[in-house]
């Protein structure tokens, strides 16, 4: 039994919630004359809200509904819960075994007990500190009772259970409130990301990360469709602050039976952004039940069952609305009964089930007026109801697997694990609130809003520079203060030169723009341009900054970091001017923005690569949750045995063109000066212009090589070659193989954690294994053809790119409901570094691709795990590598 009966928090008391907030929502929804746009095949005007659904009666029927086995969705989310219970706990606090647990819109309780008792078996064997379960519900005597039904399970002192009472929206100024009051209103998720990391932010050892709790920063402001949020008593919140415990122990918000589906697409973006706003980078979870795009008529049943349950339920609303109403119409709560009937329809397009309700007769209702400032006067206005009107009163979105990923990253949200039923049809995701977000390629039309456009190309967004900030300050904490001199690799630069090299760079460009002295001449002398020498002879390279040849000779890593600082504050001074007017931006101008930016994109990749060298000495990634490798692997060998039933491996292509390329003419920036310089995609010298290409019929392998496969070619024909990213120990003497391990930035991995990923190897050794097989490695304008027709493109928002994880995934091939990706590495291809026909040498960097023209570096497709996905995103991008 937990320590003491269950305490209910009356939200709508306790923030003095507007008590005629129901009122007023159901006279704005049944006064509304605009017809939805959403709904193309049943136009509606009018709604009714769909909170008005879960009244006591209501929440007693939705029961009664999940006791049906024509409501899936319930079922499979149990079965979930009930098979994985234990994994998932274990998940829910980021490695500790006790936290506190929201529930939002808790329901019955009957599948919460699985993880309940779970999360009590944790507490019972670790001492981290007591578990607190806090049930939010509409109706309190039905919280009262399922609590009371939840005292009766074999919980123990280490739970403690309590219940909230209201809405969501109740519940964030709630917890906005208690986090206000804990921080003295000071704290912050982070600091500020214009500012780099100083000395004493740095950690000298990946232990003493440990140590570290985030600062929790409160929830974003109520949105307008909130309860009427008045006024918040304080004095009547103290007796609530401790049903928390302790801030630093972590928080996990619990979402599930697919409520979320309840809000239209973008609606839940910016609901799940609400959820973000509490959470601490690396450290609080989001747990959320998604119902996935089944088949219509399984779906249709589920909310149209043939017993009447779902109907009773839906009407069950009218009775609620007929009662509230009752004041304005001659106190008749029984005003709507009998007039409607219900209609349900599932939409497989847009894939959402609607719920309507559709008038039996023409009649009128009698409303409150409402002024502009949302207040009750003393005036009524008359709404006429015409016959077969409908009203709409739910809608349930379904996500296929890549639309939910598209769902949380659009949020700012990273998914962690995830969870499935054995028939695939529910989903269960673990999602982190990342230190930073880096939106990734190609989000669908709804999700878009997360940065007002639908396309992250043209000029970066100053938001865009922030989270690169923070992204770039992450890869620096992860470098202990003893490799700052250190060359991870031996034919470059040691790592403080990339700490200078990014800011460098773009004080030089600021300068060069506006006609301005360098804030440092030393800086822009050793700073300016890095080494990359040949890998066949070392002694051949282009043209570098100086070197210094001593430690000593370096500026200090405070010297770096404040110059960071400052080059920061130049270009955010450069946004705040454009915004005021003081400063015209034309593609010049929009240019030097578009390559300064991408710039420290490409070169954070490239520290990350060089890093993973020497990953053992390195410090993992602060403000993500760190991988669960077993239970990663687990899943993955399930998918790869689903994925291996699969037909139509090898893929068969036409003959067809393909365009590699786009037109960005450098040379016409002035002529062009004022033609849409903030939306224009801009690139770099190697990808203009847009040219046409050939392609040949053409057969290829739906994913990459993998390192499984690789690994058995390898032992099979007794050669001693192994892979860059391998570590290879000799075994044990008594028949046992050699022990690989895998690199990552989490350090090494055993072989069968990442046996599905794809190999990393050099294009003259993955030709070796290609010519074995019988094939060859693809040209760049078939890799394209491959990426265009959906397959293993890592320009959409589910690839593994822009840092969904910080490590490569199994390749997926392409279904019907979603596209394929590749992993999340970048893919060698057959064709050299070659200027495009038309090719013009860039005069704002000379040097960018020209110097790699030589015959020896070959193009590489795609993006990988590191990749921003406004550079996955661009189709014309193209990079390239030595082949050695």
């Amino acid at each position: 039994m937990s320590k003491n009966s269950s305490t209910i928090h009356n939200l709508s008391t306790e923030l003095a919630i507007d008590p005629d907030f129901s009122l007023k929502s159901l006279s704005t929804a049944l006064s509304n004359d605009k017809i939805d746009s959403e709904s193309t095949s049943l136009p509606y005007t009018k709604t009714i809200p769909t909170l008005l659904l879960y009244d006591n009666k209501g929440l007693q029927i939705y029961d009664e509904i999940t006791q049906g086995d024509f409501y899936y969705p319930f079922w499979k989310e149990l079965e979930i819960l009930r098979d994985n219970k234990d994994e998932i706990a274990t998940k829910l606090f980021n490695s500790k075994n006790a936290g506190t647990v929201i529930e939002l819109g808790a329901g019955s309780l009957r599948k919460t007990q699985y993880l309940l008792q779970a999360m009590n078996k944790l507490s019972s064997s670790n001492k981290d500190g007591d578990t607190n379960y806090l049930a939010l519900d509409l109706d309190r005597l039905e919280l009262e009772r399922t609590l009371a039904e939840m005292e009766t399970q074999q919980l123990d002192n280490d739970v403690n259970l309590a219940g909230l009472c209201g809405t969501y929206d109740m519940c964030f100024d709630w917890l906005s409130e208690k986090l206000r009051r804990d921080s003295g209103e000071t704290s912050d998720i982070a600091t500020d990301s214009s500012t780099p990391l100083t000395s004493i932010d740095r950690k000298s050892s990946s232990s003493d990360l440990d140590e570290a709790v985030p600062a929790r920063k409160p929830s974003i402001p109520t949105p307008p469709s909130s309860p009427g949020l008045t006024s918040i008593d304080k004095n009547s919140l103290n007796s609530t602050y401790s049903v928390l415990g302790d801030d630093k122990n972590p928080l996990s918000f619990w979402h599930l039976g697919s409520s979320i589906g309840n809000f239209d697409r973008s609606g839940a973006v910016s609901f799940l952004q609400t959820v973000k706003n509490s959470l601490r980078p690396g450290f609080d979870t989001l747990l959320v039940g998604l119902d996935k795009r089944n088949d219509g008529k399984v779906i249709k049943r589920a909310y149209d069952d043939e017993y009447g349950v779902t109907e009773r339920f839906i009407m069950n609303g009218l009775s609620h609305a007929s009662r509230i109403l009752a004041p304005y119409n001659n106190n008749n709560d029984k005003l709507l009964d009998d007039k409607f009937e219900y209609v349900s329809v599932y939409d497989e397009e847009k894939g959402r089930h609607e719920a309507y309700y559709k008038a039996k007769e023409g009649f009128s209702i009698t409303l409150p007026s409402i002024n502009a400032l949302g207040e009750i006067t003393d005036g009524v206005q008359q709404v006429h109801i015409q016959k077969d009107e409908l009203l709409n009163v739910e809608w349930s979105y379904k996500y296929s697997d890549d639309e939910a990923i598209s769902l949380f990253r659009a949020a700012g949200l990273r998914v962690v694990h995830n969870w499935s039923d054995s028939a695939n049809m529910y989903g269960l995701w673990l999602v982190e609130r990342p230190s930073f977000n880096l939106l990734p390629p190609n989000l669908p039309q709804w999700a878009s809003s997360a940065r007002n456009m639908s396309s992250l190309q043209g000029v970066p967004a100053a938001s865009d520079w922030t989270e690169m900030w923070q992204c770039w300050d992450t890869i620096m904490g992860m470098v202990p203060d003893s490799m700052l001199h250190r060359k991870p690799i031996d034919l470059r630069h040691i790592v403080l030169f990339y700490f200078g090299h990014i800011p460098a760079f773009l004080d030089i460009y600021i300068s060069r723009q506006f006609g301005q002295p360098l804030t440092n001449d030393h800086f822009k002398e050793i700073f300016e341009r890095g080494i990359d020498p040949s890998m066949e002879d070392p002694n051949i390279c282009h043209d570098h900054s100086a070197v210094p040849a001593n430690e000593a000779d370096w500026p200090t890593l405070e010297e770096v970091l404040e110059f960071d600082m400052t080059t920061r504050q130049r270009l955010l001074n450069i946004y705040a001017d454009i915004d005021l007017g003081k400063l015209h931006l034309d593609r010049r101008l929009a240019r030097v923005l578009h390559m300064t930016y991408e710039h420290m994109v490409m070169h954070a990749e490239t520290l990350l690569y060089m890093l993973i060298q020497k990953c053992e000495d390195i410090n993992a990634p602060a403000g993500f949750v760190m991988p669960d490798w077993k239970a990663l692997a687990k899943q993955w060998n399930k998918e790869e045995s689903h994925q291996s039933k699969q037909s139509n491996q090898v893929l068969s292509f036409p003959k067809c063109t393909v365009t590699l390329g786009h037109n960005d003419a450098e040379s016409s920036d002035s002529e062009h000066a004022n033609d849409a310089p903030d939306s224009h995609e801009y690139g770099w010298d190697c990808e203009h212009p847009a040219t046409v290409h050939a392609v040949d019929a053409f057969r290829v392998d739906a994913v990459p090589i993998r390192n499984k496969e690789y690994r058995e070619w390898l032992e099979g024909s007794g050669r001693a070659h192994r892979p860059a990213s391998w570590v290879v120990r000799e075994g044990d003497g008594d028949g046992e193989g050699d022990v690989i391990k895998i690199r990552t930035l989490y350090g090494m991995v055993d072989f069968a954690v990442a046996q599905h990923w794809p190999v990393q190897d050099s294009l003259e050794m993955l030709e070796e294994f290609a010519r074995d097989k019988g094939g060859r490695i693809p040209t760049e304008a078939e890799l394209k053809v491959l990426s265009e027709y959906g397959h293993t493109g890592n320009d959409h928002a589910a690839a593994n790119v822009s840092f969904a994880n910080w490590h490569p995934v199994p390749p997926k091939q392409a279904t019907e409901l979603q596209r394929g990706h590749n992993g999340g590495v970048w893919e060698w291809t057959s064709t050299p570094f070659e200027r495009l026909d038309g090719y013009e040498a860039s005069s704002l960097y000379p040097g960018y691709s020209s110097d790699f023209f030589d015959g020896k570096h070959f193009t590489v497709a795609g993006a990988s795990y590191a990749t921003a996905g406004r550079v996955a995103e661009r189709a014309s991008f193209r990079n390239w590598y030595q082949k050695p």
